[in-house]
């Protein structure tokens, strides 16, 4: 029954334009579904979505790669909640950015402004760098929560220069490896662009991106980054929930979650949305934790039911939109599936 609603919903979102084409994965202790729907464009000789589809994910790097990684990192005792940035990256020079909380940068309460278009002034990934760290920070350190990226790109520095290695090769090693996620990639290599998804027309490439970054700090930071820049697939990513889920009763893994922030907007913990309403229905409004990608992405896990969703789209084809659709099919896919949850789960906490 569920299944059948999901493809219902997926069907009339690829009816309405909201996307070219759809990948919806559901893993809760009755259901294992996996479903694939529309095609890469809108044209009816493109390819179809398929298992094998390469997916930009945006903004789920942040949680997938970045928190991951962080979370491995207190998990060994290299980090705890009170361990500043300076700690691990040499910005002595910028002593309000070397004095940040790593938990600041991690729910996005470092006081960065919001979304910050380095691309249009910068040419390089140095540049960008030296930027994020003269960045103003609009307030204090710890106050209200504004979803940036800069704070992503401070802590995937960090890593690189904690590890003396690149960010793609951390990823690799310390998540994607270990969790069997053979297809996750930064900056597919070019036998696999042709599985990749296209997101939107690029102006300064006279091209869609296929298999190019849909980001554009990311693009000039090499298409490696730590808020944006990860290419994956459906079966990657639900392998990753299932991890997720196996150790999310560790005691790092509980305090990564339990420290919860709200706003005019919802409530948040590190890294995730334990409630947004704009991209989450009410009925998730207790013990889910979720996580949206700017070109149509979604992923949503629940420690405590053991339930996990992915929803997976490039409805930034061929050009952006408001993201209204989007949000509402979100709400929807996820609201489906926790109806379907039995009453063994009466009132989940996070």
């Amino acid at each position: 029954m569920l299944k059948n609603a999901l493809t219902t919903a997926l069907c009339l979102a690829c009816q309405n334009r909201v996307a070219p084409g759809f990948a919806c994965a559901v893993l809760t202790p009755e259901y294992d579904i996996q479903l694939f729907h529309g095609r890469h464009t809108y044209h009816p000789l493109s390819a179809s979505i398929a298992a094998n589809s390469l997916w930009d994910i945006a903004s789920l790097t942040k949680v997938i790669g970045t928190l991951y990684c962080y979370q491995g990192l207190a998990e060994t005792g290299v980090i705890n909640l009170e361990t500043r940035l300076g700690d691990l990256l040499n910005c002595d020079r910028f002593p309000d950015k070397s004095a940040l909380l790593l938990t600041d940068l991690l729910a996005h309460r470092a006081g960065f402004s919001g979304a910050i278009d380095y691309f249009k002034t910068k040419t390089s990934k140095e540049a960008i760098e030296d930027a994020v760290l003269r960045t103003f920070l609009k307030g204090p350190a710890g106050g209200v929560r504004t979803y940036d990226d800069a704070s992503y790109i401070l802590l995937g520095q960090a890593l690189e220069q904690l590890f003396e290695k690149d960010l793609a090769s951390i990823f690799k090693e310390h998540v994607f490896t270990s969790l069997g996620m053979k297809d996750t990639q930064f900056n597919p290599v070019v036998e696999d662009r042709k599985m990749a998804v296209p997101t939107e027309w690029v102006q300064s490439l006279s091209t869609v991106a296929q298999g190019i970054v849909h980001d554009e700090n990311t693009r000039i930071l090499g298409g490696v980054a730590g808020h944006a820049g990860l290419f994956s697939t459906l079966p990657d990513l639900r392998l990753f929930c299932q991890a997720y889920m196996d150790h999310s009763s560790s005691k790092h893994a509980l305090d990564f979650r339990t420290h919860h922030y709200k706003d005019s907007t919802g409530t948040y913990t590190l890294g995730w949305d334990v409630f947004n309403p704009r991209t989450m229905p009410v009925s998730a409004s207790e013990g889910w934790l979720s996580h949206t990608g700017f070109t149509g992405t979604m992923l949503s896990v629940s420690p405590t039911c053991r339930a996990a969703v992915i929803l997976l789209s490039n409805r930034v084809y061929p050009q952006r939109t408001k993201n209204n659709e989007i949000n509402a099919l979100r709400r929807e896919v996820l609201d489906l599936v926790i109806d379907s949850l039995t009453s063994t789960y009466p009132s989940p906490h996070v």
